[in-house]
């Protein structure tokens, strides 16, 4: 059920679980619980969900044997990725990708995970927001812009700025990033972009992460870059080297449709605790994200379903406290994930001090032989530990590493920090009382 996004102040509502967000973390989440006996509401601060769009929606293939996509949710499946660096030019590095990555139709994607949601039972509040939150002895109760909602559970699925993380006392580094859709002109128009491969375009001037292109199905392409600062200038300095002129001076010309631009905040760092008495974190919210690619949705996808057998179990047990919810979906969440997201972490970190001088260094290294086998072979958008692994055996690697990492104390130190960092695996020693 899809409430009315206008209208009077209502009466409070009692539920089991309260989710706040309406985007995929959120909807898949729902989808999970709902249907299972309990009330299971959404509260949503847009009134249509999935706009604004504030993702690229590229994701590995692995997401599809963790979520049921329908196929008119995919526009796409990428067969290579082209690595391009600022002294490249035109050349680049390809590498093939053996499990080819889907991009995503991502309003109708978070639309299909509401409307199953729906068809199962949960209730949507779209177009409110929450102003407060209080912990009450045997609930939490959430204030709200069109009334109260009592819950036995909480959930944040609100994202980086999340105001359920915030009430826990979780804050988070953050990057920006800005993106346009890119249409043709005309039916017979064209996009200098190959359907079936995505590009990265890295440079010492935006090392916080990338600028990207993605193909999007039919003709149209998604542009974009993440920056800590400047991104809206080092997006047109992109895009100008990109395609040779601004998108509105194209647009202008006649050669594309106006786009259409989005954007949006992608938090950066190890996940923080995700579990607390009643209250849960999932997704961008509890920074369950790739710090190397920005990408969030495959471990978004485990946390939700770690979440949704702790969130039942919990309720038919009746503990809410933070030690069960940490024993029954933090640490299992971690467990499955930590490694990999430690993994990006350093990658993250390690690119913030590349030099030009690196990139080409890392560019001549990717184009051995021995290194384009085992990009094909054991490179994984995901869970880039084997990969890393594997490639530590090339003498170039290790002595370009060795030197990249001794050139400066602090590359030694930020690189080896994710890996040294104390990140919460288990419930506190200090007991909390199930509740």
């Amino acid at each position: 059920m899809v409430l009315e996004t206008h209208g009077q102040p209502r009466a409070a509502v009692s539920c089991d679980v309260l989710i706040v967000g309406g985007s995929i973390a959120g909807n898949f989440l729902a989808s999970l619980l709902a249907g299972r006996g309990f009330s299971i509401h959404v509260i949503e601060a847009h009134s249509i969900i999935g706009l604004p769009m504030k993702c690229a929606g590229i994701v590995s293939s692995k997401i599809l044997k963790l979520m049921a996509i329908p196929d008119d949710v995919i526009l796409n499946r990428i067969a290579e990725a082209h690595i391009f660096s600022k002294e490249s030019g035109k050349s680049h590095v390809t590498i093939r990708i053996k499990d080819r990555p889907v991009v995503l139709d991502r309003v109708r994607f978070d639309q299909h995970f509401m409307d199953l949601a729906t068809t199962r039972g949960a209730s949507y509040h779209l177009g409110e927001r929450v102003t407060g939150i209080v912990n009450q002895q045997d609930s939490i109760l959430v204030h709200a812009t069109k009334g109260d909602y009592v819950a036995k559970v909480l959930v944040g699925c609100d994202g980086a700025h999340s105001i359920v993380a915030r009430h826990c006392g979780i804050v988070h580094d953050f990057i920006t990033g800005k993106q346009a859709i890119i249409v043709p002109a005309s039916a017979l128009g064209t996009i200098d972009v190959d359907r079936s491969s995505c590009e990265l375009h890295f440079d010492p001037s935006w090392n916080d992460l990338f600028a990207w292109v993605i193909p999007a199905g039919d003709a149209t392409a998604r542009v974009g870059l993440a920056a800590r600062a400047g991104v809206a200038s080092r997006f047109t300095t992109f895009v100008t080297r990109r395609f040779g002129s601004t998108l509105e001076d194209a647009w202008h010309r006649g050669t594309i449709n106006k786009p259409a631009f989005t954007g949006g905040t992608i938090p950066i760092g190890l996940p923080a605790r995700c579990a607390f008495d009643r209250i849960l974190l999932v997704g961008d919210s509890a920074c369950q994200v790739k710090a190397s690619t920005g990408g969030g949705i495959v471990m978004l996808a485990i946390a939700a379903r770690a979440a949704a057998r702790a969130i039942l179990q919990a309720l038919v047990k009746e503990k809410f406290s933070r030690r069960f919810f940490t024993t029954r979906y933090q640490a299992p969440f971690l467990k499955q994930a930590l490694a990999s997201l430690r993994m990006h972490m350093a990658i993250h970190a390690a690119i913030k001090h590349f030099s030009s001088k690196d990139f080409a260094a890392l560019f001549s290294i990717a184009n051995r032989p021995f290194i384009k086998k085992e990009l094909a072979r054991t490179a994984d958008m995901d869970f880039p530990v084997k990969f890393i692994m594997r490639i530590l055996g090339e003498p170039s690697f290790y002595g370009w590493l060795l030197r990249f990492m001794l050139r400066d104390p602090r590359i030694f130190h930020d690189v080896l920090a994710p890996f040294l960092a104390r990140v919460p695996l288990d419930a506190s020693k200090k007991r909390s009382k199930d509740k």
